[in-house]
């Protein structure tokens, strides 16, 4: 399985931290302590763990087709992720341990800082909501969200667009269902803006560099 490694302060960046591997078995480790940087984020349960899908059960308002989206999330307490958004409508179900979710409604973006969006994350927020810098982020002050904990057997519903970071408090084991993406958010337009500008972007400078350095 692979194992994300964040900052020794127990922060991730989804996509950009060292991975590493290790045996399904030894990631249970993380539930006696094993450090808050060490994470399993995301396996999907279908393809890496089939054997534990009828322990996981199903959740009766979910398709099969979806159900069989469910992935398996590992972490040790004090692992964080970034405050960020997701295109998908998910749920979140804690099995065990204790999660502290921050929310913030997607009309909250400018206290929140969103990356560029010709940034490798353009749904990522440039401020950490836990222990947020706002001699930088000053708007932040002015944010509105919400402040959620979830206990073994609860689960929570994370709309497409809705800004999230999540705090393990307790070592914790966890499943989530995506439920597809809704159409013509704002959210989702932005992404898909970025990734149109990400590429002309990329073209116009290879258009640059090769009228700098033409071939002889």
């Amino acid at each position: 399985m692979k194992l994300g490694m964040g900052n020794p302060d127990g922060r991730f960046f989804y996509g950009e931290e060292t991975v590493g591997m290790s045996k399904f078995s030894e990631c249970l480790e993380l539930l006696s302590g094993a450090p808050a940087r060490v994470y399993m984020a995301g396996v999907p349960i279908a393809i890496y763990l089939p054997a534990l899908a009828d322990d996981v059960g199903r959740l009766e308002f979910v398709d099969d087709k979806k159900q069989r989206r469910s992935q398996l999330w590992i972490s040790g307490t004090g692992s964080r992720g970034p405050l960020h958004y997701d295109l998908d409508n998910n749920i979140h179900v804690l099995i065990s341990g204790r999660k502290r979710f921050l929310m913030f409604e997607y009309s909250q973006s400018r206290n929140l800082y969103p990356c560029s969006i010709l940034s490798a994350n353009p749904h990522h927020s440039r401020v950490d909501a836990v222990h947020p810098d706002t001699s930088r982020f000053s708007r932040f002050r002015q944010q509105q969200g919400y402040d959620v904990t979830l206990h073994p057997g609860e689960m929570i519903y994370i709309p497409t667009g809705c800004w999230h970071q999540v705090i393990t408090e307790a070592p914790s084991v966890a499943v989530n269902f995506w439920l597809g993406k809704s159409i013509f958010r704002r959210s989702k337009m932005r992404i898909y803006l970025s990734l149109a500008l990400t590429v002309m972007s990329s073209s116009w400078r290879a258009i640059r560099r090769r009228a700098r350095h033409p071939r002889r």
